[in-house]
């Protein structure tokens, strides 16, 4: 989009920049989450400090691009903060980290001081009062602490919610700094002096009657800057807000009465919706006053100083921290994309600044990602073999929603016949999804989505799905519950049944977390009798879970009869792992349901918004698919051959958004070419061929069993998006479970956590592509135990909190190193075994041939993998599918490359098998 004409004029008469060269991407040191500038060198000019993904806090000089320093703090960062607090005219840096550490950095790299609290901290600011600097963090402990400089605490003050935001600025210009606190829900209170003392406190921001928040009363603030907007001394608070509020933007002054809001936002329809806004003050324009220059995802925006848009451009990559350069002209620093590049972003905000950010192109490491894609989709179009029969078709959920009307539905149909032709497969359907509910309440239920505008009478869904599905022939899945609510009654349930033989796929629930009464009530009285209803027409019942569902729902006896194996024709697993901070459990419990004959069937899915861990923070725009092709590959060789695509994968061609279009003209989005794009081909000509459970030769012999789940892990397990309050105890962080509560997450796993050595995993988040070194580690259900493919035999039971073994209760820690002893031991017996990080399946496929894929584990970090494979004796050639090369084999082993972001399919062959 152009900048309107007047402010081309405005940009004229402030600088004459050519506009080559205004948005530039800036080579650092690794995936840039959070950005200052500051000098650090005392030169009199600003350099660039971030803080990584990976946990370094680096500087580097902005004319050379040359790092001078990093130091690795070895944790997510949460929040930069750099300024001079010694006085001595270079600034220090201070990141507040997921490990629950405030590190304080020193001009040349060096640790100064750490500040350690027990939980993650999220927010980190400087304050001049007092006649000298103060550095205030907070987080989960739900503390405002203000430290000295040296680090001594210097206050202390307490709060019922989590501290979400914290900013320092003069608020009623008397020439020093106050701190302005807001929690996550929308309190504010401001301090003054170092002592902290309180000197307001409003709740203006609730309640609201905008935005999806609305039903709830909560306008959620996700950014916060103070700016002295018409230079009367005195700041004013700018707060930019999520998804839930639209991508909102307020404005209040100083004395906390609001003085603009945008409730509209920003509304995206690209797959960037799960994201917020965040915004700084700066003069851009003559005009008098500051304007705000904000982004949100992947666009950059300039608003005039009410929140009214003047121009904004739509970027390639996405950015997670804006930092404003005043000058003539002023400049505008923009963080990495979440997704493991290693660029930053400069952008001078002169005339032509809109077409040059829309003009920026992937470069290092996410042009290399991409060039592996796209080597990897031609190499999948080049193959010329075909698909085994396996007596099944694989099914694509990729389309859906709430439609109430037949035109409505019949809208989702050209979407459905799209895919038929991308994937014209004889093993393949594609379906979609839909959400159904009826006006009232399901008797002998609580229903909190009472009163839904778009409900549809009960006795008008069968025939409403009858004459739209079922006379054209479109599969769907019927959403049908949430939350332990039904949505519609039995007896409607088995109306559709009746009406829709041929084309009702399953009925679906979605995230019943809730303690054991209630999700007992739900299953018992209404999922169990539904299930019975599927088995008698021949359809599924899909279980959407999410957190630690799958390791501990199963495992309750009350519920046994469900995951035993009565109903394995009928129950399919599935998840929402949106907020999860455990993956790597979940998706152990759904395999080992699989192995155990629990389950026959279950889905891989994934969603737009599994690149969060709680409702604190919406970074979910990574721009590329690479993150959700690895996690969809990992299911699909575990055995998933139902997949859920609940991100963008088709659209529109860019000339076309905003006018008159048709089906014929929709296209692959790019996260689908990167996605579905390939997998639906891999699956078509039988490079990827989802195994049976016998077929799985990657998996653990050893297992665990999960008894009764313990109630305070239970309640940990399934707490889902936010806490109330925040208690850890000595058991908690000695559990071999620990950290799966929301507030732990991108917090470091301790070494005693099961998925820390058995899966690899170094943090409680994105682990959906676990390396598990030692084969596979199945999580069942304690009576499991020897059904199916899982072993009878089995040393380690737990309930969540600690093993019992031998007759003792050990902690996390007093088992770890026979736990690892026992897998690593039993790992010898595997006849495919890898070093390195990487994830490994092989998988058995018909006489003398094995089919074996590498993925690159890094969700958010894509990297290069250097791994060795070892064989058994009788594999006579290792061949690369993709490129029909063959692998050298010496001593039974191969050395290779999985590449970053991308993965590597291989076939291991027998002598009789190359002779075929």
């Amino acid at each position: 989009m152009r900048a309107p004409m007047i402010l081309t004029a405005l940009f004229l008469s402030l600088s004459s920049a050519a506009a080559d060269g205004l948005a530039q991407a800036v080579p650092v040191a690794g995936n840039a989450w959070q950005i200052e500038l500051a000098d650090v060198t005392g030169d009199g000019s600003d350099e660039l400090v971030y803080a990584t993904y990976d946990g370094r806090v680096c500087a580097q000089r902005i004319d050379t691009n040359e790092v001078l320093w990093e130091y690795q703090t070895g944790s997510f960062p949460y929040d930069l903060a750099a300024a001079d607090v010694t006085d001595d005219g270079r600034a220090e840096a201070f990141c507040a980290s997921a490990d629950g550490k405030l590190y304080a950095i020193s001009a040349d790299g060096a640790l100064l001081w750490t500040h350690e609290t027990v939980a993650p901290l999220y927010q980190v600011a400087v304050a001049h009062m007092d006649g000298g600097a103060r550095v205030l963090t907070g987080g989960v402990t739900r503390d405002l602490i203000c430290l000295a400089p040296d680090g001594r605490v210097q206050a202390r003050v307490p709060h019922e919610r989590v501290v979400r935001l914290i900013e320092a600025g003069d608020t009623d210009a008397d020439g020093e700094d106050e701190v302005v606190m807001v929690s996550h829900l929308g309190d504010r209170w401001v301090y003054e002096g170092p002592d902290l003392q309180q000197s307001y406190f409003d709740n203006t921001m609730r309640p609201v009657s905008d935005g999806v928040e609305a039903a709830r009363g909560i306008w959620r603030p996700y950014w916060m800057s103070l700016e002295d907007m018409d230079a009367d001394g005195a700041t004013e608070m700018l707060l930019g807000s999520g998804f839930y509020n639209a991508n909102g933007i307020r404005a209040y002054d100083n004395d906390g009465a609001l003085l603009w809001d945008r409730p509209a936002g920003f509304t995206f329809r690209d797959g960037t919706h799960y994201s917020h806004t965040e915004l700084v003050g700066m003069d851009v324009l003559p005009a008098p006053g500051k304007e705000i220059v904000a982004i949100n995802a992947r666009r950059l925006f300039l608003l005039d100083g009410e929140g009214n848009e003047l121009a904004v451009a739509a970027a390639l990559p996405s950015f997670t921290d804006i930092e404003a350069q005043p000058g003539t002209p002023p400049v505008v620093w923009l963080a990495s994309s979440p997704n493991g590049e290693d660029r930053v972003y400069r952008v001078t905000m002169s005339e032509g600044w809109v077409e040059d950010v829309e003009g920026l192109q992937w470069e290092g490491r996410m042009a290399e990602v991409t060039a592996n894609l796209d080597r990897i989709y031609r190499q999948v179009l080049a193959y010329e073999g075909e698909a085994p029969d396996r007596g099944e078709q694989y099914m694509h959920f990729v389309s859906g929603g709430q439609p109430e009307t037949p035109d409505k539905i019949r809208a989702h149909f050209g979407v459905i016949d799209f895919y038929r032709k991308q994937f014209p497969y004889d093993n393949q359907r594609f379906a979609m999804s839909i959400n159904m509910m009826e006006p009232e309440t399901v008797p002998g239920f609580t229903d909190r989505y009472a009163g839904n505008p778009r409900a549809v009478p009960g006795e008008e869904l069968p025939k409403l799905l009858a004459e739209t599905c079922e006379a054209d022939g479109i599969p769907f899945v019927a959403g049908i519950g949430h939350s332990s609510t039904p949505w519609i009654t039995l007896q409607t349930a088995e109306a559709i049944l009746e009406a829709c033989p041929n084309t009702l796929v399953a009925f679906a629930t979605y995230e019943d977390e809730q303690d054991v009464e209630t999700l007992a009530h739900y299953l018992e009285d209404f999922w169990i009798p539904l299930m019975d209803l599927c088995r008698q027409y021949g359809k599924q019942a899909i279980m959407v879970e999410k957190a630690a569902w799958w390791i501990t729902t199963p495992a309750v006896e009350r519920f046994k009869p469900i995951f035993d194996g009565g109903y394995a024709d009928v129950m399919v697993p599935s998840v929402e792992d949106s907020n999860s901070r455990s993956p790597e459990l979940n998706l152990s419990g759904r395999v080992a349901l699989y192995m155990s004959g629990g389950a026959q069937r279950w889905v891989a899915r994934t969603i737009s918004d599994e690149l969060c861990w709680n409702r604190y923070f919406e970074w979910e725009f990574p721009q590329s698919g690479h993150p959700f092709l690895r996690r969809q590959l990992s299911q699909a060789a575990l055995g998933a051959s139902l997949f859920r695509w609940n991100i963008p994968t088709h659209t529109y061609p860019p000339e076309l958004q905003f006018a008159a279009k048709s089906p014929e003209d929709m296209i692959l989005h790019p996260f689908g070419e990167e996605t579905i794009g390939i997998i639906g081909h891999l699956l078509g000509k039988g490079l990827l061929v989802p195994p049976k459970p016998d077929e799985l030769l990657n998996v653990s012999p050893r297992v665990i069993a999960m008894e009764e789940p313990a109630p305070e892990f239970y309640a940990e397990a399934h707490n889902g998006h936010g806490h109330r309050e925040f208690a850890w105890s000595d058991a908690q962080a000695a559990s071999p479970l620990e950290g799966v509560a929301c507030h732990w997450g991108m917090a470091p796993t301790r070494e005693h956590y099961i998925g820390s050595y058995l899966m690899g995993q170094q943090r409680h988040y994105g682990n959906f592509v676990p390396s598990a070194p030692w084969g596979f580690p199945l999580i069942a259900p304690e009576y499991a135990l020897g059904q199916g493919l899982v072993p009878r035999e089995c040393d380690w039971r737990t309930d969540g909190v600690v093993f019992h073994h031998d007759g003792e209760a050990l902690t996390g820690a007093e088992a770890r190193e026979e736990v690892l002893a026992d897998f690593a031991s039993a790992a010898e017996t595997l006849p495919f075994r890898l070093e390195g990080d990487a994830f490994m399946q092989a998988n058995r496929l018909g006489e003398g041939r094995v089919r074996i894929i590498l993925i690159d584990p890094g969700f958010l970090d894509p990297a290069d993998r250097d791994v060795t494979l070892h064989v058994p004796d009788e594999v006579a050639t290792l061949v690369d599918l993709l490129s029909g090369e063959p692998i050298g084999l010496e001593n039974g082993s191969a050395r290779l490359i999985v590449p970053a972001g991308a993965f590597r399919l291989l076939e291991a062959r027998t002598a009789t098998a190359d002779g075929d």
